[in-house]
């Protein structure tokens, strides 16, 4: 949008939205190119968290591991996948010697506590690849 004011509207007037019988979720893109004004209106909120602006980036204490995710696996990938479960406010991808992990946040501790029944060791699909995940409360140890 060029306006934020349109975003915004769009958000409020979009986001819940019944489709087919799916809730459609609107939300500010992450590093979206946007313009200087509607980042500046914005940047209070991503300050401190590597600078890039754009959209709104929440964490939260409700915090879920993920492994065994394919190498392919985007945090874009996850969150969808992990919204099966609830809201989810943060997801970020890892890819280490071992494997790709990623983290996941929900907005409550309800959303996080049924991924963790519901969502260990289902079959996790991208457009690349598949594997099945193991998702379990994150330890900040």
């Amino acid at each position: 949008f060029e306006e934020a004011r349109d975003a915004d509207d769009a958000i409020r007037g979009s986001d819940g939205y019944d489709f087919d019988g799916h809730k459609l979720r609107v939300e500010l893109a992450h590093g979206g190119r946007g313009s200087s004004s509607y980042k500046d209106r914005y940047s209070s909120h991503s300050s401190g968290r590597g600078g890039r602006g754009g959209g709104v980036s929440r964490r939260s204490d409700y915090r879920v591991l993920v492994t065994g995710l394919p190498s392919s696996a985007s945090w874009q990938d996850l969150k969808d996948h992990m919204r099966r479960a609830g809201d989810v406010c943060f997801s970020q991808v890892f890819r280490e010697g071992s494997g790709t992990t990623g983290i996941v946040d929900y907005t409550n501790y309800d959303d996080m506590k049924y991924a963790i029944r519901k969502l260990d060791d289902p079959e996790f699909r991208n457009a690349f690849s598949r594997g099945y995940i193991h998702v379990k409360e994150y330890d900040s140890k």
